[in-house]
């Protein structure tokens, strides 16, 4: 391999210099197929050969289809109280052969709650970073593009924002309104707009100064043309990989806020619901606790892996070495 790989970078050297190549028929064979290939097909081929990354896909495709399937699998209604489900003296029920993963404290099936409770976190984590998604790649556009006073505006925006403490800000949110899986979502999309913005307006600001944006507007396109066709197909990379590593955050954030008490309701499957539920006997019944921990934690590695394995594939630097 070491041989092969030499060869292949001796003849691309030659082949910039314009001088006569000379190599085996495999390996020319294989170096046209690689100058051939198309970003689209670049970036599959290199994600596919990262290991971590494909190790978090798994992870994701694990927790996604068990919380759609929660419904099938779930083995009772995530909140029906079971009188089974708690001792002689009230306290849960480990897990035996009815309650797989034990009970919780109000005599609930573990198993069917956490089940249940990865729908929510995957449904808040998702639509609140849509939402973030579409707000910052709009400000940031507005922003880095036209520039002066609007960038101004919107900078002290994301300034005033950012100027606050993420769980201080969305816990005084959630507490001035009601409880709900909506609430959760749009406080938590009032939080990740403005690293949105950033990211998408830092982009903006060098692309717009590259030779075709100026020859684009030298023969008078507008300037929302400019921005759809030229601008917004650039910032597909970084968001890709901006909405990989947020996701996780967010899946942490309302786990914390539900945890706090200022997140989804209680009635409503939660993991971060059911870490504050099994917090008073993480003691005598700390399945109660372990299992929405072990949840999170899969959960959010393996966006974390797979967030990696996007930057790395999408990175220009590492596609040229």
């Amino acid at each position: 391999m070491t041989i092969q790989s030499s060869s292949e970078k001796s003849i691309l050297e030659k082949t910039a210099q314009n001088t006569e190549i000379v190599a085996p028929p495999e390996i020319k064979t294989r170096l046209k197929s690689k100058l051939n290939r198309t970003p689209w097909q670049n970036f599959l081929n290199k994600i596919t050969h990262d290991v971590p990354a494909l190790i978090g896909l798994v992870f994701i495709l694990i927790v996604v289809i068990l919380s759609l399937a929660a419904p099938v699998l779930a083995p009772a209604n995530p909140t029906k109280q079971f009188d089974s489900g708690l001792s002689d003296i009230g306290e849960p029920v480990a897990p035996n052969a009815q309650f797989v993963l034990g009970t919780d404290p109000l005599g609930r099936d573990i198993l069917s709650r956490v089940l249940y409770g990865g729908q929510t976190s995957l449904l808040v984590a998702l639509v609140s970073n849509a939402i973030a998604l579409l707000v910052g790649t709009l400000v940031g556009l507005a922003s880095g593009y036209f520039g002066g006073a609007i960038d101004m505006i919107f900078s002290r925006i994301i300034d005033v924002m950012l100027a606050f403490p993420a769980i201080l800000f969305a816990i005084a949110l959630s507490t001035a309104i009601r409880p709900s899986v909506g609430v959760v979502i749009l406080v938590i999309s009032l939080i990740n707009w403005t690293s949105v913005a950033r990211v998408v307006r830092a982009q903006v600001l060098s692309i717009k100064q590259r030779e075709y944006v100026e020859a684009a507007r030298a023969v008078g396109s507008k300037n929302s043309r400019i921005l759809i066709r030229h601008i917004l197909p650039h910032l597909v990379s970084p968001l890709m990989v901006l909405m990989a590593l947020a996701i996780p955050v967010t899946i942490l954030l309302e786990a914390s806020l539900s945890y706090l008490g200022a997140g989804v309701p209680p009635d409503v499957p939660s993991w971060g619901n059911m870490i504050d539920d099994g917090t008073r006997y993480y003691r005598t019944a700390p399945w109660i606790v372990m299992v929405p921990g072990i949840a999170i934690f899969f959960t959010v590695f393996g966006f974390n892996l797979l967030g990696d394995g996007l930057r790395d594939a999408l990175d220009p630097r590492k596609r040229r070495s």
